[in-house]
């Protein structure tokens, strides 16, 4: 096997953009030597691990995100990220920009844009329907069917794992019913 095709095995990524969803761009991506520079964003960054450690710093705080742990960052936050164990991380992430943060919040009646206290979030239910959402979403979900993995409390100054019981209460409202928690 050549470097450059065992290179494409260990790492892979894929970026996509849904302009029906205001622009959203979505990346499902796998690393294993890849890190990333600390760097920022203008807009919101919401990821799953589903596979492997990644090794984080937000802000001046640095974090260990096994499989299933919720990363947040609010926008122009600095951020990096790097392999926390020999095999790599894979993850879920989007990027929502504030006139999408916008619309959500104001479908859940909160005021404001949302603020996140913690960065990282161990909330099993909520990270698993994330994952749901960040697949369907990328099989071109309509946006009229859309459901967030973030409910009501989310929009509150942090999110915490008390967002998983009113996010399945948003999503049986949704109609969706490939989002309803277990």
């Amino acid at each position: 096997m050549s470097d450059a095709s065992e290179q494409r095995e260990r790492e892979a990524a894929k970026l996509t953009r849904h302009e029906g969803l205001r622009g959203l761009e979505m990346l499902a991506a796998r690393y294993r030597d890849h890190a990333y520079a600390l760097h920022t964003h203008p807009t919101w960054v919401f990821g799953v691990v589903v596979a492997g450690v990644e090794k984080l710093r937000i802000g001046r705080r640095r974090h260990l995100a096994p499989a299933g742990s919720i990363i947040i960052v609010n926008p122009e936050d600095p951020h990096d990220g790097e392999k926390g164990a020999p095999a790599g991380w894979a993850y879920r992430t989007c990027y929502p920009n504030a006139a999408l943060m916008a619309e959500i919040a104001e479908e859940f009646e909160q005021p404001g844009l949302p603020m996140f206290g913690e960065g990282i979030v161990h909330a099993p239910e909520l990270a698993r329907a994330f994952v749901r959402a960040h697949r369907l979403v990328g099989q071109a979900l309509s946006r009229k069917r859309r459901c967030w993995w973030f409910s009501a409390n989310s929009c509150n100054a942090s999110a915490t794992a008390r967002s998983a019981p009113a996010l399945a209460t948003a999503v049986r409202r949704s109609g969706v019913s490939a989002f309803t928690a277990s």
